[in-house]
């Protein structure tokens, strides 16, 4: 098999990403080879319009962030550096996505839940600790700790479609906050008709 190519595990074989190199005056050095939309009959697409839509093309992930480790933003045009704030904005989310999924597996863990004695007086309002934990950990309000342990179980439950749209980088997490705080005492069936939407 060529080494720019991976096989999936349905068998089906696809292209790696293939993310443009530059040089040290902004010279796009990567071949994109043939343009396809030629042999469709459309007029082909600048070296541009290319590199911004293999950067756009490239999913969340180690090679997007080795990419842009790597890259030199002060020698790329506008217009791809446009898209290099897009492909961050990508992984912000999807590294936000996964803070939210370690949360969400720390507040479901037996630990976060201990037994409450009747003689310490009144139950707390939180059914898990998890939120104290970061709090104390990461210097955070407690009440910002214990929305984000809210959040984090909702789009790890309920709201799982959105949960895994900002893993992807499709919503931001500014979004899926929007959609866990608007959806999170509403019905499965209305909460999945707005995620659908």
């Amino acid at each position: 098999m060529a080494p720019d190519l991976q096989e999936h595990p349905d068998g089906d074989v696809v292209a790696d990403p293939v993310l443009p190199v530059y040089a040290a005056d902004g010279t796009c050095l990567t071949d994109f080879g043939p343009d396809p939309v030629v042999a469709a009959g459309r007029a082909p697409r600048t070296s541009e319009q290319r590199q911004v839509e293999a950067i756009a093309s490239c999913p969340p992930g180690p090679v997007l962030d080795a990419w842009l480790r790597g890259l030199d933003q002060r020698v790329v045009s506008p217009t791809v550096l446009v898209e290099v704030v897009a492909a961050i904005d990508r992984m912000e989310s999807h590294l936000h996505a996964r803070k939210l999924a370690a949360v969400a597996e720390l507040a479901s863990r037996q630990e976060m839940r201990p037994d409450w004695s009747p003689l310490a007086g009144a139950p707390p309002t939180q059914t898990s600790v998890a939120g104290d934990e970061l709090a104390m950990r990461l210097g955070w309000a407690r009440m910002t700790a214990n929305r984000v342990v809210r959040r984090a179980v909702v789009l790890d439950g309920l709201l799982g479609a959105t949960g895994e749209a900002l893993e992807t980088g499709h919503v931001d997490a500014a979004k899926a906050e929007v959609l866990a705080a608007a959806l999170t005492d509403q019905s499965f069936q209305v909460a999945h008709a707005v995620e659908d939407a």
